[in-house]
């Protein structure tokens, strides 16, 4: 799912605009009209965080099952039986995630 975020955000840097300007042939100064600078914008914009949120999705989950598996062969060597719950691994998701919502406001 990650990874599929992260190719999404390619979409948007397709998005083509540019700032128009008018010359002025009396006073010969430019004035900048373009119509659709908000979609250009809103796309610059959307790079990042989809680039941003689908790489921190794609790697708290490989960091989630090494921390899950790591857990459970430290209680192995005690010979204690561990049950990792799937909220556990959702807790660590939750928080990179958090992190790069934070990071990206």
């Amino acid at each position: 799912l990650g990874c599929l975020v992260i190719a999404l955000a390619i979409i948007p840097s397709g998005i083509q605009g540019g700032y128009d300007t008018i010359l002025d042939p009396v006073f010969g100064t430019s004035t900048e009209v373009s119509t659709n600078l908000h979609n250009v914008d809103a796309a610059c914009m959307a790079t990042p965080w989809l680039f941003g949120l689908g790489f921190s999705l794609t790697f708290s989950a490989l960091f989630a099952k090494v921390w899950r598996i790591r857990k459970i062969f430290m209680n192995a060597q005690n010979f204690q039986r561990v049950e990792v719950q799937p909220k556990d691994v959702l807790k660590i998701m939750v928080g990179v995630l958090g992190v790069e919502i934070i990071v990206l406001l």
